[in-house]
């Protein structure tokens, strides 16, 4: 990122249905995720339209990955609504029956209208060895999911 040279970060490739979707919302050309900026202070210069970073607390920290295999969206930006937009195949949740569409009520007990997207993506990377139970609702039934996630790397 500029000069800054970030070993082993974790990428995600969308497929082309997400790609789609996304082109759709917006203009945009690419994402970079928070768990790649978390580690600079960022800086958005919207008069000379540039972006200014410098190292921050966290640039030196390692990079995880979401050990779930769940990937979520919010089809109402700046709504605290979470569904699966995509369930990585043989991971933990497409074990335990996930499914794309599938709206996310709760992650442990604690309720997602509470959460931020942050959080909530944060809650499905996980720690090895930990149980993580869901609360779902698909096709207008809530199901109650869980499963253990280990580290698959």
């Amino acid at each position: 990122l500029g000069s800054y040279k970030l070993p082993e970060p974790v990428v995600n490739y969308p497929d082309s249905e997400d790609v789609a979707i996304a082109l759709k919302i917006s203009d945009r050309s690419g994402t970079i995720g928070s768990d790649l900026l978390r580690r600079f202070r960022v800086i958005f210069d919207y008069g000379h339209q540039e972006i200014i970073i410098s190292k921050g607390k966290d640039y030196k920290r390692g990079f995880t990955y979401n050990m779930s295999g769940v990937d979520v969206m919010t089809p109402f930006p700046g709504i605290p609504y979470y569904t699966i937009s995509h369930v990585r195949p043989n991971s933990f949740g497409d074990q335990a029956g996930l499914q794309k569409g599938d709206d996310i009520l709760r992650i442990n007990g604690t309720a997602t209208n509470h959460l931020t997207m942050a959080d909530v993506i944060s809650k499905l990377h996980g720690k090895p060895k930990q149980k993580m139970k869901l609360e779902i609702r698909r096709n207008g039934v809530v199901k109650k999911v869980s499963f253990r996630i280990q580290d698959e790397i």
